[in-house]
């Protein structure tokens, strides 16, 4: 059935190419993929109750790209890690997403990425295989004056490292990607990878089958990955658990590849448009709507899925508790744009105390050479794919090189600026991106890819116990800023 079609004999129901909205049930149907329906297609309310009833027992019939936030997918991305200023980051990857308690999904492949926080550049690439209900763990970390990549972890790891340690990298910062490039099919491969069988696994790249064609024994990646990341600071005993945002139905196709290929990674989206005029698809939920649009270009399917128009969350600076608070702002796509350097991100925001009060602090419009020249114009603001905005600090010289007060990062816009009040000991903010991602159709999707968390530390260093010993009494948390997102047709 046409989208054409759809929308001329149930207006009410298409609202998009392949997707039928039961507005009152608040489901979504994807019709391209149900056999039942016939080339013929009339839908009648009848038929789209059959077909809300086929999707509650198969939910997962569409392959539009989207985040899922349940937490598990094909693809994940972890926005930050840190190995400065003392922290550590300690890494869980998880395949363990399966049919519940009656099964487990199978063996996958898995490339992971390590990426800079300066220019985007890879750090380090491997490919990780992970049985049935398997989880990796690794740390980014210092060691003798170096950031490394460590592992106590027995999962097979290609190409093999030579002891725990698998790569020392360039930058302490950076973010880091996860893609499933497909899920086993063969049981001589399953029973490898769930023994740990290493050396075999190797072996079929060095003069195996994979040698010839990385695809042999594989099928589509099934979106049974999930991950996290705690960051860790032993002397100030903080931890920060950070989840990795999750992508489903990033591609309906095998990519497995060797370690030194560049891809899969985020342009590397597909599904059955995606070879063809349609596109790839992405589908983006927002006030109770689904919407699915195509893109011309994969990475385009994937921006779409990860733009908010504004990012919402807390702050606490009260200075009675000791209390700092940053908000960490990463652009995943940023690395794969082909304007250098990347053009700055302009964002409005509005601070408000707990009662409401508060002033919008929009950004200059049009862009300004000084920035600083203009007092409302907040710039996120080294083109750079991590940002860090800090709150409370108040910066004299705004030539200085400044640090985030919690992680000690140097990316940093802080807030308040020259000529603007003092901010709140503790309230509310909304970071509001300027620009549009819009595609063939005219649909624009504004603001900007990101994806943001703040962190908030308490610090009252040591309490003593009832029995006169001491002990560190910091605390802290990490929290997922809230997304909004605005589509407009």
């Amino acid at each position: 059935m046409t989208r054409e079609k759809c929308q001329l004999e149930h207006p009410a129901f298409c609202r998009s190419r392949t997707t039928c909205h039961w507005r009152e049930l608040g489901l979504v149907a994807t019709l391209a993929f149900l056999p039942v329906v016939e080339k013929e297609f009339t839908m009648k309310h009848n038929a789209c109750i059959l077909l809300l009833a086929f999707i509650a027992v198969f939910p997962n019939q569409s392959v539009a790209v989207s985040i899922n936030e349940g937490g598990y997918g094909q693809t994940l991305i972890f926005p930050f890690y840190s190995a400065a200023q003392g922290n550590a980051s300690l890494i869980t990857i998880a395949n363990d997403v399966g049919q519940p308690l009656s099964g487990s999904p199978n063996p996958s492949a898995v490339k992971v990425r390590l990426i800079g926080s300066v220019e985007g550049a890879v750090l380090a690439s491997f490919n990780l295989y992970l049985g049935g209900r398997d989880a990796w763990v690794a740390a980014i970390h210092k060691s003798n004056g170096e950031t490394v990549v460590s592992t106590p972890d027995a999962s097979c790891i290609f190409p093999s490292p030579d002891g725990e340690t698998l790569s020392a990298i360039p930058e302490e910062i950076g973010s880091i990607e996860v893609i499933q490039m497909g899920t086993v099919s063969n049981v001589a491969l399953l029973d490898e990878i769930n023994a740990n069988d290493c050396a075999s696994i190797e072996a079929r790249w060095t003069d195996g089958p994979w040698d010839e064609n990385p695809e042999v024994d594989l099928v589509p990646p099934a979106g049974s990955l999930r991950g996290s990341l705690t960051l860790i600071h032993v002397e100030k005993g903080t931890a920060y658990s950070v989840p990795a945002l999750a992508l489903a139905n990033f591609t309906d196709i095998v990519q497995h590849t060797n370690v030194g290929a560049g891809v899969p990674n985020l342009t590397s989206s597909h599904d059955e448009g995606t070879d063809t005029s349609l596109g790839t698809s992405s589908t983006v939920c927002t006030s109770g709507e689904c919407i699915e649009d195509f893109w011309a270009d994969p990475l385009d399917a994937v921006a779409a899925a990860l733009t908010v128009r504004e990012l919402h969350g807390t702050f606490v600076v009260d200075e009675a508790l000791a209390a700092e608070s940053e908000w960490i702002i990463s652009y995943p796509v940023r690395r794969y744009t082909e304007v250098s350097p990347s053009p700055t991100q302009f964002a409005g925001l509005l601070l408000q105390d707990r009662e409401g009060d508060g002033a919008m602090l929009p950004p200059c419009v049009g862009g300004n050479p000084n920035p600083y020249s203009c007092v409302s114009h907040y710039l996120l603001g080294h083109r750079a794919p991590i940002e860090v905005v800090s709150f409370g600090r108040d910066l004299e010289d705004f030539n200085q090189q400044a640090v985030s007060a919690i992680l000690g990062l140097p990316f940093v816009v802080d807030i308040p600026r020259m000529n603007h009040a003092p901010v709140p000991s503790s309230g509310t903010g909304r970071l509001g991106f300027e620009g549009a991602l819009v595609n063939e159709s005219g649909r624009a999707y504004r603001g900007a890819p990101v994806i943001g968390f703040e962190l908030q530390e308490y610090t009252n260093a040591f309490l003593e116990t009832e029995s006169g010993n001491t002990q560190r009494a910091n605390y802290g948390t990490a929290i997922p800023l809230s997304r909004t997102v605005e589509v407009a047709d």
